[in-house]
Formats: C-alpha cells, sequence, structure tokens
C-alpha cells in the first residue's frame, strides 16, 4: 500500500541545515571540545544534520544530548534532544518509542511557551501518531500546530500544517477532506515561493488520485522538485509509489526503474522501514509475471527486513504476500501466509496478555512474601514448618490455576482458529460463487449485445418494408437486394450463435456425439481458411494461409473441425487491429494434423492463459467493445477433447496470441459408434463460399462539406460496417453524411468537420460512445453538437450513464429506421432555435451572456475578441479564427450552428452595436465613431447602419 510523505514537512526547519562537508567537520569539533556547554552545542548541530547521519548515531547523539541538557537545566536545549531521540525512533519505525520521546519533548516546551520550537515538536508528534493510526491524537497535534502558525502569522508553519492534516485524512478514508487540505496547502505554498514542499503537496496528491494516470502525472512533478533539492529521501519514497503504480498498470519496466532508485536510496540512507515496500512490490511483479522463484526471493527480502523492525510490518507484509498470491490464482500458498499472518495477530495479542498476567503474578507474589516476612517477624521460631507449608501450597495453587488457565486459553485458541478456517473455507466458496455469477452475468449481456446487433439489420429493412417507408418510397413490401443479403448474413450469424450454445448444452450432456468418415483435411482447411479472404478485405488485416499441403487424407468430423477452424479464425480477426496480420496454416507432425492460427493483436495476460478456454470467461484487460460471448473458445477446446486431441495457446501481452490444435487421424483414435464407415469420402462445402459480399463502407471520413451547404451534416461513428451503412443508407437523402468506424477517428472527424449531428454506438473499441460523447462535450468545438446514442445494451444503468454524459437521445439496438430519422430531425430543430436565441440575445448583449456552459463561454470569449480589435479595420474571418484556435471553416460551421450569423456578419453587426452605443453617449459624430468601430469609410458605415437598425446614424439621439 503506498502511504503519503510527511517527512519533508515535519523536518522542514532543519533542511537548510543539511550539508554532508558540515557533518564532517562538527565531528572533528566535537572530538576537540572540553566543556559540557560547548559538547551539547555541537551534538544539537550535529544531529540537525540528520539528512547525511546515520540513525544509530543520530541516536546517539540526542540522548548524549539530552543527558547533558539535563544536567545543566538546560530546557531549550532538552527539548531539541528528546526531539531528535523522538525522529530517530520514527525512522527506525519503533512508533511506541518515537511517540514517549515526542510526548516528553513537547511537555518541556510547553514549560518554556516557545511557539516556533512547538510548532516542530507538534508536527513530528503528529505524524508518529498517524503512523501508528492514532488519528484523532494525530488531528490534535496538528490543529494545534496549525492554530499556532495562525498566531504567529507564519504561512509556511499553516503549509506544513495543512498538508500533515490532509495526510491524517488521507490514511483515516476521508479522501475528500485530506483533497481540500491538500489544496490548501498548495496555495500557501506557493504563497512563500516553496518550491521543495510544493514537490511534496504534488507527492501526495498523487498518492489520493485513484486515476493511475494522473497519479503518474503528480508524482513525475514532485520527483522533479526533489531531485532538484536533491532529498534523497523524499526522492527515494516518491520513486517507490511510482514503482507501485506502475506495477498496478501491468508497465513492469517502469514499475522495476523506479523501485530499484528507492532501494538504491535507502539501503545507502539506512532508512530500514522504507525498504519494506518496493522489496513487497518486487515480488508482486516477479509472481504476476509468473517468475515465482524470483518473487520468493524479493518476499523473503521483504520478511528479513519486517522481522527487523516490528511484528505489526511483519504481519503486514503475510497479509500483502497472500493478496497477491491469491490474485494469481495460488490459493493454497494464499491460504498459507494468511494463516501465518493470522498466527503473527494471535501472537501479538497473546504478548499482551502474557505481560499482564506476569505483571499480576508479580504482585502477587510481592505481596505474598512481604505477608510471609511480617510473620515470620512476629512468630519465627513457632510457625517456620507452617510457613513452609503454606508456600508450597501456594505454588501448587498457582500451578494447577496457572496450568488451568493455560489448558483453557489453548481450547479457546484451537476452536478460534477452527471457526476462522471454516469461515475462510465459506468466504472462498462465496468467492468463488460470485466469480461464476459475475461471469455468467458478462456472458448474457454479451450475448444479448451479439443478438441485438444483427437483429437490428433484419428488422430494421422489414420494418420499413411493411410500414410502406422503403427509400424508393415505391413498392412497400419489397426488399431491395442489398437489404435481403445484409439479413441474410445477419439471420446465419444468429443462427451460428444460438447453434453454439446448443453444442455447448449438448457437451455439457453428453449428447453431442463425433461422426467421423475419411475424407481430406487438407482439402476442408482451403475451404474454411479462403471464406475469410473477404472479411481480411474489408478490416484491413493482411491475411497469409501458408502450409496448404495437397492432400492429407485420414478421419474426422467435417463439421467439428469446421466449428474448430472458423472459431479460431473468427476470433482472430476480432482481436486484430486494423492493418494487422492473422496467419493460419496446416501440417503433418507424427500421425497428427496441426492447425495453427495466429494474430498480432493485444495479447492475452500471462496470469489468465489457463483461464480463457473457461466457459463465460473474458480476459479481465478485454475491452468490452470486441464483443464475444466467452463461448467460442470453450466450445472450441470441447470439440477438440472430444476428437482426442488437444490445444494450445501462446501469448504475450501487446504481441498477440497463437493457437495450435493437434487431431489425430488415424481410425483405430476413435471409438467405433462414431465412425461413419462409406465409401465417399468427407467434404467441406461451405455454404456461403459463393455468396458475393456487397462492397464495403468506407471507413474514413468523408470529404468536409462546403460550409455554405443547405444540407445538415451528420456524422455516424459506429464500428459495424454493415449497421454504418444501415443508417447512412436511410439518411443520405436528406442530409451530408460523414463516417467513422471507431471512436478517436469520430473525435478528430467532429473537431475538423463540426458535424451539425453525431450519432455513436456505444460499445466501441479504444473510445467508446460515452467516452466519445465526453469529450466532445467537454470541447469548446463541438460543445454544441447533439448526439445521439446507440447500444445493444437495454438496462437502465447503460441508459442513464450515456445520458449522463450529456447525449441528447439514446435509442436501443434493434431501433426503428423511422424513429431515427424523427430524432435527427427534431434534434437539428431544437439547434436551431437555440441559434435563434443566441442571434437575438445572448452573442451581442453582453448583459445577457453568462458563463453557464462551454457554448456561453465560446461566444463570450468571440464577442470580446472582436470588441478588442473595434477601431482594426484590418481584423477579419482570418484572425478571428486565430484567436479562437480554430480553421475558417470550423469557425463557421460552429457560429453558425450557435448564432445563425456567418463570421463576417456576427463581427459587423458587433461593431455597428458597439457604434451605436458610441453613438449614444455622444463619443463622436458618426465620421468619428465609423474609424472608431472599424469601418474605413464613412458612406460604406452609414449604409450598413442603416441597413442593420433601419434608419441612418444621423438619427441617433
Amino acid at each position: 500500500m503506498r502511504k503519503l510523505f510527511l517527512l519533508g514537512v515535519l523536518l522542514a526547519p532543519l533542511w537548510s541545515f543539511a550539508q554532508q562537508s558540515k557533518v564532517d567537520s562538527l565531528k572533528a569539533v566535537l572530538a576537540t571540545v572540553k566543556t559540557d556547554t560547548a559538547e551539547l552545542r555541537v551534538l544539537l548541530d550535529l544531529c540537525a544534520q540528520f539528512q547525511f547521519l546515520p540513525r544509530k548515531d543520530l541516536l546517539a547523539y540526542g540522548q548524549r544530548a539530552v543527558n547533558i541538557a539535563e544536567s545543566e537545566h538546560r530546557q531549550r536545549e532538552l527539548s531539541f534532544g528528546w526531539y531528535f531521540i523522538a525522529m530517530s525512533y520514527y525512522y527506525e519505525g519503533k512508533y511506541d518509542d518515537a511517540a514517549e520521546a515526542a510526548e516528553k519533548c513537547v511537555a518541556v516546551i510547553r514549560e518554556t511557551g516557545n511557539k516556533t520550537s512547538m510548532l516542530d515538536a507538534l508536527t513530528l508528534m503528529g505524524a508518529i501518531y498517524n503512523q501508528k493510526g492514532d488519528h484523532g491524537k494525530a488531528l490534535d497535534a496538528h490543529f494545534e500546530s496549525l492554530a499556532i502558525s495562525e498566531q504567529l502569522s507564519d504561512e509556511a508553519g499553516k503549509a506544513f500544517a495543512y498538508n500533515n492534516i490532509g495526510t491524517v485524512y488521507f490514511n483515516n478514508n476521508q479522501q475528500a477532506d485530506a483533497l481540500k487540505y491538500f489544496r490548501k496547502a498548495l496555495t500557501s505554498y506557493a504563497a512563500v515561493g516553496d518550491s521543495l514542499y510544493m514537490g511534496i503537496v504534488y507527492s501526495n496528491l498523487g498518492e489520493l488520485h485513484p486515476d493511475p494516470d494522473s497519479s503518474i502525472h503528480y508524482l513525475t512533478l514532485a520527483l522533479e522538485v526533489l531531485e532538484r533539492f536533491e532529498y534523497e529521501d523524499a526522492i527515494a519514497h516518491v520513486a517507490a509509489n511510482l514503482g507501485e503504480v506502475y506495477t498496478g498498470k501491468k508497465d513492469w519496466p517502469q514499475a522495476e526503474k523506479y523501485l530499484f532508485l528507492a532501494i538504491e536510496i535507502w539501503e545507502k540512507t539506512g532508512l530500514a522501514s522504507g525498504l519494506n515496500s518496493p522489496f513487497r512490490t518486487l515480488g508482486r511483479i516477479n509472481a504476476q509475471r509468473g517468475n515465482l522463484p524470483e518473487a520468493m526471493q524479493w518476499f523473503d527480502k521483504a520478511l528479513e527486513n519486517a522481522r527487523g523492525q516490528s511484528p505489526v510490518i511483519l504481519k503486514d507484509t503475510y497479509l500483502y504476500m497472500s493478496e497477491t498470491f491469491r490474485q494469481i490464482g495460488q490459493y493454497k500458498e494464499a491460504l498459507d501466509y494468511l494463516s501465518q499472518a493470522d498466527v503473527l495477530k494471535d501472537s501479538l495479542f497473546n504478548e499482551e496478555k502474557a505481560q499482564q498476567l506476569v505483571e499480576a503474578e508479580t504482585r502477587y507474589h510481592t505481596n505474598l512474601l512481604a505477608r510471609q516476612s511480617a510473620e515470620k517477624d512476629l512468630t519465627i521460631a513457632n510457625q517456620q514448618n507452617r510457613q513452609k507449608n503454606i508456600l508450597i501450597a501456594a505454588i501448587l495453587v498457582l500451578l494447577v490455576v496457572g496450568g488451568g488457565f493455560q489448558y483453557l486459553r489453548q481450547r479457546e485458541s484451537l476452536r478460534k482458529k477452527e471457526a476462522e478456517t471454516a469461515l475462510r473455507i465459506q468466504q472462498a466458496e462465496a468467492d468463488k460463487l460470485r466469480e461464476v455469477d459475475k461471469m455468467k452475468s458478462s456472458f448474457f449481456a454479451n450475448i444479448s449485445h451479439e443478438f441485438r446487433t444483427p437483429l437490428t439489420l433484419i428488422l430494421g429493412p422489414l420494418e420499413e418494408g411493411l410500414s410502406g417507408a422503403s427509400r424508393n418510397h415505391q413498392i412497400p413490401l419489397k426488399l431491395e437486394q442489398n437489404d435481403a443479403r445484409m439479413m441474410r448474413r445477419n439471420a446465419n450469424r444468429l443462427l451460428e450463435l444460438i447453434n453454439q450454445l446448443l453444442d455447448l448444452s449438448r457437451l455439457e450432456g453428453g449428447r453431442l456425439k463425433l461422426n467421423v468418415r475419411e475424407g481430406d483435411l487438407a482439402q476442408l482447411f482451403r475451404a474454411v481458411a479462403f471464406s475469410f479472404e473477404s472479411l481480411a478485405t474489408r478490416k484491413k488485416v493482411r491475411y497469409r494461409i501458408e502450409n496448404q499441403p495437397e492432400q492429407i487424407m485420414g478421419w474426422f468430423d467435417a463439421d467439428k473441425v469446421e466449428k474448430i477452424l472458423a472459431n479460431l479464425l473468427s476470433n482472430a480477426f476480432k482481436f486484430c487491429r486494423e492493418n494487422g496480420q492473422v496467419q493460419v496454416g496446416l501440417s503433418l507432425d507424427n500421425d497428427l494434423a496441426c492447425i495453427r492460427v495466429t494474430d498480432d493483436g493485444p495479447g492475452i495476460p500471462h496470469g489468465e492463459l489457463d483461464r480463457i478456454f473457461d466457459r463465460f470467461y473474458q480476459t479481465a484487460g478485454q475491452d468490452e467493445s470486441y464483443g464475444g460471448t466467452g463461448i467460442g473458445l470453450a466450445l472450441v477446446r470441447e470439440l477438440v477433447n472430444l476428437h482426442k486431441g488437444h490445444i494450445r495457446v501462446e501469448s504475450e501481452e501487446g504481441r498477440g496470441a497463437g493457437f495450435t490444435v493437434r487431431l489425430p487421424l488415424e481410425k483405430e483414435q476413435y471409438d467405433a459408434g462414431s465412425i461413419e464407415d462409406k465409401n465417399d469420402p468427407a467434404v467441406f462445402r461451405p455454404a456461403a463460399a459463393g455468396e458475393e459480399e456487397p462492397a464495403p463502407a468506407p471507413k474514413s471520413a468523408l470529404a468536409t462539406l462546403d460550409v455554405e451547404s443547405v444540407k445538415p451534416q451528420l456524422l455516424i461513428v459506429e464500428d459495424h460496417e454493415e449497421v454504418r451503412a444501415f443508417i447512412r443508407e436511410r439518411l443520405k437523402d436528406q442530409y451530408h453524411i460523414l463516417e467513422a468506424c471507431d471512436g478517436p477517428q469520430g473525435f478528430q472527424s467532429a473537431i475538423e468537420h463540426i458535424p451539425d449531428l453525431v450519432i455513436t454506438d456505444l460499445m466501441m473499441p479504444g473510445i467508446d460512445g460515452v467516452e466519445l460523447a465526453g469529450r466532445l462535450k467537454k470541447h469548446p468545438n463541438t460543445a454544441h453538437i447533439p448526439i445521439i446514442m446507440l447500444t445493444a445494451r437495454a438496462d437502465q444503468e447503460d441508459k442513464l450513464k450515456g445520458l449522463d454524459t450529456g447525449a441528447e437521445a439514446y435509442l436501443t439496438k434493434p431501433f426503428d429506421a423511422q424513429e431515427l430519422r424523427i430524432r435527427v430531425a427534431r434534434l437539428i430543430e431544437q439547434r436551431r432555435k437555440l441559434a435563434n436565441r443566441y442571434q437575438e440575445n445572448a452573442l451581442l448583449n453582453p448583459l445577457v451572456i453568462t458563463v453557464s456552459s462551454v457554448d456561453d463561454r465560446f461566444l463570450k470569449g468571440v464577442r470580446e475578441t472582436i470588441r478588442n480589435h473595434l477601431d482594426d479595420e484590418s481584423f477579419g474571418v482570418p484572425e478571428l479564427g486565430d484567436a479562437m484556435g480554430m480553421s475558417r471553416s470550423q469557425l463557421h460551421r460552429k457560429l453558425k450552428a450557435l448564432t445563425g450569423f456567418s463570421p463576417n456578419e456576427l463581427i459587423r453587426n458587433i461593431r455597428l452595436e458597439h457604434g451605436k452605443a458610441l453613438l449614444e453617449k455622444g463619443a463622436g459624430n458618426a465620421s468619428e465613431v465609423a474609424f472608431m468601430v472599424g469601418f474605413s469609410s464613412l458612406s460604406y458605415f452609414s449604409k450598413c447602419f442603416s441597413d442593420y437598425f433601419g434608419y441612418p446614424p444621423s438619427k441617433v439621439e
């Protein structure tokens, strides 16, 4: 777990003194001093160089300073000595000893009344109690420090207190309060110009931020600042936390770079308590990579380091190891380390109780011996034997009571461990059930998405045909040829999905049987492989068919082998990027048919390779927009097993995946009941092999419209080519159409062309529809554009999520084409009405403009830019576009959509409005005012003024 950084703040008053050369000279002086007073001064000066002192030396110098100060009755120096002792214990992780020393330091300072010294002591005390987990005492100390800083008008002291209060709130899971105080700290540090401690706050903001990229941004800023000051402990702290963030992102090289930097610094400075975190994180990295021997080496280092500090840190290390092994599926090891953490927790509890028992027994024996001694003084001679008997009886009683107590404790401990073991087993079973339930929920969500997309492309043309709304408006019930082909393809896709589900169901029930016949496997391979060439062309994927033997005769079930190969190829094309590569090959290896399919897609995380063949399972990093149901690979494995073959997967994240299937071809390999011994060999005839595919719709954006075009311009962002073509064909008569095949291309096209409306799918690769809508609504060039969201997910949560980004409409697939036309028309009309409102009020009347939206801010910026150049007659559309960061065409479409005015009209009208205002104030005659508002000709000014207001400038009173 990452922790916030306090040391730079709590040690701030001493930082400017930390120089290694000064440490060496002070040590030389210490060896020569003659008096206690001089020695005390040198000792405290040495302690102030804590940054360059070994921790044992800091403690030793502090203790010597305390001894001398107490003997000399020097309270101020005594408080300094306790301060440095507390600091030394803090560095070593001995927080109980550190708290005791800090309390003594504060008590001495309260007697002297030195508020400046009290600030330092309270800051240190708050840091110690924060590490102990006593957040109440930590906040008391830091708020008292804040109050003193306010009394002293010490802005730097206030900044220290704000930062440390934020840290305590963070550790107490009060994130909102933590963020508030960190921002206050940053403001205060900026006010005093303290770059170093601005770096400390950057570090803490990096810890607080839940988004990994933002966290890296703040931590990198912090590291840059701290490296300028060569503040090694702080650099190591930030580097360790950067290592943890990169570990969470699975960027192993970056993570190791920063973790090794932290280890190097802390080993040099001797800060043992800091080393535990990078040791553990390096163990987790290697465990997640599958390199368990090296992982255990790092974990052993962490355990050794923890044993040298405190049982609490050791217990936390076992818990960390348990969680790491649970994440990689090593549940036995995870349970073992969890058990060791529990044992350690029990031993901590038992140590405390045992200490209490020893103290009670000591008091008992002390009282008993005192009583016996008194009795012996009274009757030494007469009671000697009796005293011995009493003593023996007491010992026997103690032994019996102690033995009984120990028996009860052991029995209770055993019962407790049995109950905890049973609870852990129940929790593990519950976790497994929840995981299965989650996988099934994901499966049903994905299968509904897979069903709804082809249903949209089947029901859309049917609805139009039945309602008489076909595009030629002449033959209501006749389907166009392209529509009919599209419907057939998507109906076949639905049938394929349903057949996969039925095949899995039959396999589960043992009802799916092989029908093995002798045939030419090479012929079947070529038929299936070549049927994917058109898909490769549409997806712009380099498709290579390798190792094509002329003939491979053997015994196999042609239908099942077809499904195996088709599923693997479909999977490869689904995950392969545009301009990527898919390869498929067939060979004969030791009487086994070897089929290999590879792609260069995103790959599969190493820890999930063993699970990708599980039913309904999809990898954690898989983008939802890739689709899929989690049953294709499960079906492939079952079919391979049915053939008594085996399948293997190889993958590396970011470098694609490869599947290898090996199938036996000998007749003797199969059961007699699965063999169809007929004379005619198996021949594969793919049902869709001869079907002509329609030309694919273009994926890149179309050429932009001329800015003066009458037709509204629509942008369709949809990764499914046929859905994109279906929408385009229904809207192209009324609108100019732009297209994009994914979110990034759609965003770029919207920025470049400023369409009147965007239609986007929800689930897409890279940037999904929700993120695209959010980006468009935040960008000043596109914030005004209405958005229609299309999705195959029909649940209320997804709908609310889409609308929350600012999308104006939400249509669920399969949608009605006529409803889509109506929604588009109404949204464009609403935008025109809004433009009329701006045209009448918001733009030309500055009192009406409010900065309530991105569009309002944009228009206010346009107005202010024009007003700032009123007297510049050369200021025109190009200059306004440059000032707003937009091209001429972008500016034209944006202003036309918002106000109904072209940029030229807008500049001229604002000049005229301002000219009228100047005339009404008597700022000059018509000729003078014309030049003031950028008109070089009085006659042209008078003409424009009369056209705009209906009367000449001379009539203005």
